[in-house]
């Protein structure tokens, strides 16, 4: 179980790392902005969110990773999968609705001010982010799907010896 737990601590200490060579280590300040061009549109948002939604992403493929080469026998990595995951699902979740929110705010303010062309170019841009991230919400529903029943079939299995 220590081993378990200094292995997690590890994985997200080196994702903080990672995060903090790439957008800075002032990155959980809360006053740093990261700064998305989509198609001449800028998207800024707090790089708290950034790290937050990227230490969920790599947990969830670090750990999917080590249960495949497991077989799904370690019951924490399940555990700690499944945690990670559902929280990545959430995380989607909310993005998905900003997304829409967003895509209904530029429908009604953009068309009224810019060309047609420039709106029907964004909400193809916003439609598309929003395919992806449902896309990315079934792969990760169907990834927890099948940790929680081969985590199920372990319990079985060591019930029965």
């Amino acid at each position: 179980m220590k081993k378990e737990l200094l292995y997690l601590a590890c994985v997200i200490l080196g994702i903080i790392l990672i995060d903090g060579l790439q957008f800075g280590f002032d990155i959980f300040s809360g006053d740093t902005t990261i700064d998305f061009n989509v198609h001449d549109t800028y998207f800024v948002t707090s790089t708290v969110y950034v790290a937050v939604f990227s230490i969920l992403l790599l947990t969830s493929a670090i750990y999917f990773a080590r249960l495949v080469f497991t077989r799904f026998k370690n019951k924490f990595a399940n555990y700690t999968f499944l945690v990670c995951n559902a929280l990545l699902i959430l995380s989607l979740i909310l993005i998905c609705i900003f997304l829409g929110d967003f895509n209904a705010l530029i429908r009604g303010d953009v068309n009224e001010t810019t060309t047609r062309e420039f709106a029907t170019s964004m909400n193809k841009v916003i439609a598309n982010l929003l395919y992806s991230a449902y896309f990315a919400i079934i792969l990760a529903l169907f990834l927890e799907i099948i940790v929680i029943f081969k985590t199920r079939r372990l319990h079985q299995d060591a019930s029965t010896i």
